[in-house]
């Protein structure tokens, strides 16, 4: 009780304090309204219960927020937005995928409770339908984490293959604990290059079809990516950037090299935590 009395002398005055005030009075005034209000958002936050102390989280797209970046690829890509809805469609319906997730997820306390049985793939959606479009003969994503994009990627350029457009994905990473569902099963269609983003992309040689920037989460890091990986690019590339909500730096590099930009804004389905971004260059 006294530290309750010592909390409420603490904020007396404040703008914490009017607020709590308020919200006492609302549900004395309206317990039955607040009562349920209280159990929608306990419900909608039990979907996540460990994501506040993740570094990421996992949701899906609203459906009308899905439709438009399945426009924005469409544009990007230059197919019809019929086509790029079908490659979203794919992609949900890859069991063999989702079936992969599960497996690993379950092998994973932690994960368990960040993911839950089923995957969610958010706008990496996007990332599937651009490279089932392109059909790039060679991916570079920087910053893998847990190697879900990378299992992503893969699975199109497996579907790539099949169609007769073989590809190879390069996931650069740092931090050699990284790439947990990205495991050996994967190893025909792509590959981890442990070690800085900057230094991989200046000592890689061949031309880049599909580029996805997801490393550090600096813009002097990125803008160093671009330079890295500037004249290295194919004539068709597209550049995606999983960090343009919250900077410029590919709406820059899309200037200088001539490209045109287009940004999608992430809207989560029953999800409290403010989302993402994704930004696409090309030509």
């Amino acid at each position: 009780m006294q530290a309750v009395l010592t909390l409420k002398n603490a904020i007396k005055g404040t703008k914490l304090f009017s607020f709590l005030y308020y919200v006492r009075f609302l549900y004395r005034a309206f317990p039955q309204a607040c009562s349920n209000l209280h159990r929608q958002v306990k419900n909608d936050l039990s979907v996540f219960p460990k994501a506040l102390g993740y570094g990421y989280t996992v949701y899906d797209l609203t459906e009308l927020n899905e439709s438009y970046l399945c426009s924005m690829v469409a544009l990007a890509t230059g197919r019809s937005y019929e086509e790029t809805a079908n490659y979203f469609a794919e992609l949900k319906n890859d069991q063999e995928l989702a079936a992969h997730f599960a497996l690993k997820i379950s092998g994973n306390p932690g994960l368990q409770e960040l993911y839950g049985q089923k995957m969610k793939y958010r706008a990496r959606i996007g990332w599937y339908a651009v490279c089932r479009a392109l059909k790039p003969k060679v991916v570079i994503e920087t910053g893998i984490a847990t190697g879900i994009g990378s299992c992503i990627v893969a699975a199109a350029l497996k579907k790539n293959e099949s169609e007769g457009y073989p590809g190879y994905y390069y996931g650069l990473e740092i931090n050699e604990t990284q790439g947990y569902f990205f495991d050996s099963s994967f190893k025909k269609y792509g590959e981890i290059v442990w070690g800085d983003s900057v230094q991989s992309l200046k000592n890689f040689s061949l031309p880049i079809d599909l580029l996805i920037t997801d490393s550090s989460h600096t813009a002097a890091h990125e803008e160093e990516e671009y330079r890295a990986m500037a004249s290295k690019l194919s004539p068709q590339a597209i550049v995606i950037a999983n960090n343009a909500h919250n900077r410029s730096t590919l709406l820059n590099f899309a200037r200088q090299s001539r490209r045109r930009f287009v940004f999608f804004r992430e809207e989560a389905a029953r999800h409290w935590r403010p989302v993402g971004g994704m930004g696409i260059a090309f030509k």
